[in-house]
């Protein structure tokens, strides 16, 4: 089934042929839906790249990864350091007492920003400002399908939100320079890959409020049988 069909038939699932506004924002950087395969659907052109045996499959369809040497690579969506920036992914994993990672860039082994289950039934938010790391964590059944935003202003907030609900938040300061790749699934190859599934991925370069993640949310959901 080309990319096209599947898109309509998920916009059909939420109520509606045409694009919403989450897939069309000015400032939406990235996109993957793991529909049919790695492909940045924004049109800014960054594709991820497979590392390991990670693949499109399943039903619903997306991003599966085993958590052996598997995890998508995709080029340095910030380009340097952001004024703001909003991660939003669906993510399941196999076991809900494991150590994961969901989304991470490692820059000369320094954590600028990562999503990660630790392995106790919480989902974890790592922001690195020239303070340090600084940690937001909400507790969730991973097992299940969960989504989850992690927005960051510079000089602003750190948020966490998780299944559309009210966000943990953290004072911040400037961010560590980010130049590098990005991992999906991973926070950089051969470190606790992720053994679960990832769905539809947004990234944006702007901070996404308590109003649209719940939009998103509920725009979303039901394709993973929320």
């Amino acid at each position: 089934m080309y990319r096209d069909d599947i898109l309509r038939q998920r916009r059909a699932l939420i109520g509606g042929a045409a694009a919403p506004w989450w897939e069309t924002d000015p400032n939406l950087r990235a996109w993957y839906p793991f529909k049919v395969d790695l492909d940045d659907d924004s049109g800014n052109g960054f594709n991820g790249s497979q590392v390991g045996d990670a693949a499109v499959g399943g039903s619903p369809a997306v991003l599966e990864l085993d958590g052996t040497d598997d995890c998508v690579s995709i080029p340095a969506v910030f380009g340097g350091t952001p004024s703001a920036f909003s991660i939003c992914m669906w993510v399941k994993v196999a076991l809900n007492n494991q150590d994961y990672r969901f989304f991470g860039y490692a820059g000369d082994g320094i954590y600028a920003m990562m999503l990660t289950n630790q392995g106790s039934g919480q989902i974890d938010a790592f922001v690195r400002d020239a303070g340090g790391n600084k940690t937001r964590s909400r507790t969730a059944t991973l097992t299940d399908w969960n989504f989850v935003v992690l927005t960051a202003e510079a000089n602003g907030l750190m948020s966490l939100y998780l299944n559309g609900a009210a966000a943990t938040t953290l004072p911040i300061t400037s961010f560590a320079t980010l130049t590098g790749d990005q991992y999906i699934g991973a926070s950089r190859v051969g470190t606790v890959e992720l053994n679960g599934s990832i769905g539809e991925t947004f990234i944006y370069d702007r901070l996404i409020d308590s109003t649209e993640q719940g939009e998103i949310y509920d725009g979303t959901k039901a394709y993973y049988g929320l």
